[in-house]
């Protein structure tokens, strides 16, 4: 007993050293690998490389990054006291500065006490770690992503009109509260997340792990974001400021913080804020720029060319506003293959202040193309890409045929999709366009991959969000592309076949793709052609997130009676 006694006090107190060695000693060493000069002020010190702009003065960047830090805490309502009494501030100038700071720190411990530390890109707004350090230490570790994204940017940015944007969204577009906490995980994490909390392990690996988080930023809906903005600023107008808000940020379920600090209900808070939304209309500057680009990311382009273009010629609009009303309407014209007018535009909106570079570059990429429309689909080829003699008119009849007939089969309405699909056939690669299935822009290499791609912006519009079931998504887009195939006869084949994989079996990651695509799409027939299509969109809504993201087994015991295994069971005593 004495010896385990020695022993766990030993543990203890070396415990205590690595901690202390870990908060002084690491930041020193972490520097002098790199290397990284430091300098400390009174609350902040500040780790920097060579050459950086921090060096010429860093004596008056700390002073400026303590005002700050200091002027944030008082508008949350935190006292200095509350806060770390001395802040590690790593600055860097790149993301390969980053990665390797994160490479070094592989002691859990450490990553504990480093959690005083903040990380940041030069030139970055040193606001958002600095906020995200406020909640973490003085009020608690809140996961919720759209939360922290909310208050980072509300508190930010506070004389912003943050509901305008999402007032003017089209219906389609709204989510309710519950549906975006369900979205929650589209929210990127930042680098003062990854630096700061158990995520740094997983970014270890250094730039690999800092490019799937630029990815992933570039992927996040601007939509979903300004919404949890425009929720975050409606609680702050209506419950009393920041000081109230940030105590949202303590561990715990959103809809249990919410009720604790405002006494309501998401339900009841979700319903208060769509009211708030809805006192916003066309009167108001910057609404119609607003809708019109709501408008643009769904595809309603006709819809959105009236508006503004009457916003535009009612002179109300000057200044930058005007330009961002130009800007949309000269992308419209680009989709619409009108090259000049998209050119007229965008020099028209970059006259006036609106950076317009990328799309200028757009336009001149494709002032030599050949257009043309048919129906509901619109194509833009690339000189020389084909040398099919065919009229490209009479390729756009083709693939409004099959763009119909898809839409037919899967019962979609005409409120639920773009105006048209919009196809860039050659325009794959670096500076060209790219594909936005919601708004029905299809980029394309080959004229051989239109039929895919089609099929994947139909099974894109069937729920408001994607099923998680890849073999769903696979099975569907396969069955869609190639209405000429008989499905059904090659489930019949492969049953009889040793090259049959057992349907509870299906998966991309233990059988390659060429086997378990025409597998799935024969599963898929066999539901569409044995039932009412109503149980396919059932199933495909409840395997997304808004659906409740349920596996496609259990979902389809739900709706068909019985699990892949038991649809495989029932197929061979029916047809054998």
């Amino acid at each position: 007993m004495k010896r385990l006694a020695w022993g766990m006090l030993i543990g203890i107190v070396a415990i205590a050293i690595s901690s202390v060695l870990a908060f002084y000693v690491v930041p020193l060493w972490t520097g002098a690998r790199l290397p990284l000069r430091s300098v400390a002020g009174e609350w902040v010190t500040v780790h920097f490389p060579a050459g950086s702009p921090v060096a010429e003065d860093p004596l008056r960047y700390i002073a400026d990054r303590e005002e700050e830090l200091a002027a944030l805490a008082r508008t949350v309502g935190v006292a200095r006291a509350e806060l770390p009494a001395r802040i590690n501030l790593f600055v860097h100038n790149s993301e390969a500065g980053l990665g390797a700071i994160l490479a070094q720190r592989t002691n859990p411990r450490v990553t504990l006490v480093f959690r005083a530390a903040v990380d940041v890109i030069f030139g970055e707004d040193t606001r958002v770690p600095f906020i995200q350090l406020i909640g973490d230490f003085a009020i608690g570790e809140n996961h919720s992503r759209l939360l922290r994204h909310g208050i980072i940017e509300y508190i930010r940015a506070q004389g912003r009109n943050h509901h305008l944007p999402v007032a003017a969204l089209p219906p389609v577009l709204h989510l309710r509260l519950e549906e975006m906490l369900a979205l929650d995980g589209r929210f990127p994490l930042t680098h003062y997340q990854l630096f700061n909390s158990p995520h740094a392990a997983a970014a270890i690996a250094g730039l690999d792990g800092l490019a799937q988080l630029s990815e992933l930023q570039r992927r996040v809906d601007p939509d979903l974001m300004n919404m949890a903005v425009s929720f975050v600023a409606f609680l702050s107008e209506r419950f009393g400021g920041p000081e109230r808000l940030i105590k949202l940020w303590r561990a715990g379920s959103v809809a249990a913080n919410v009720q604790a600090v405002y006494g309501h209900s998401l339900a009841e808070l979700d319903q208060a804020w769509k009211e708030r939304l809805a006192a916003f209309g066309p009167r108001d500057e910057g609404w119609a720029a607003a809708r019109g680009r709501g408008l643009i990311r769904v595809g309603r382009l006709d819809e959105a060319l009236s508006l503004l273009t009457f916003a535009h010629d009612d002179h109300s609009a000057g200044g930058a506003l005007a330009g961002e009303i130009a800007r949309e309407i000269g992308w419209i014209n680009l989709l619409a293959g009108e090259w000049g007018e998209a050119r007229r535009q965008f020099r028209q909106a970059h006259a006036v202040g609106v950076d317009t570079s990328r799309e200028l570059r757009h336009a001149e990429l494709f002032a030599d193309w050949e257009t043309a429309e048919a129906g509901s689909v619109r194509i833009h080829r690339a000189p020389g890409l084909s040398t099919d003699p065919a009229p490209l008119r009479e390729l756009a009849i083709a693939h409004d045929g099959h763009l119909q007939w898809m839409r037919d089969r899967m019962a979609l309405d005409a409120t639920s999709f773009p105006d048209r699909a919009i196809i860039f056939l050659g325009a794959a690669g670096e500076g060209g366009i790219a594909t936005d299935l919601r708004a029905g822009i299809v980029a394309v290499a080959t004229p051989q991959d239109v039929d895919r791609s089609l099929a994947e912006l139909v099974a894109f519009h069937l729920w408001r969000d994607q099923t998680l079931s890849p073999i769903l998504r696979a099975g569907l887009i396969r069955y869609i592309s190639a209405p000429q195939e008989d499905h059904l006869a090659r489930l019949r084949n492969l049953l009889r076949t040793e090259a049959w994989i057992p349907l509870w079996l299906l998966d991309f990651s233990n059988f390659p793709a060429r086997y378990v695509e025409p597998q799935a799409a024969s599963m898929v027939a066999y539901l569409l052609e044995n039932y009412d299509v109503s149980k396919f969109h059932t199933l495909w809504q409840i395997t997304s997130p808004l659906g409740g993201g349920r596996s496609i087994d259990i979902a389809m015991a739900m709706i068909y009676g019985y699990t892949r295994r038991g649809l495989d069971e029932h197929l061979r005593r029916s047809w054998f």
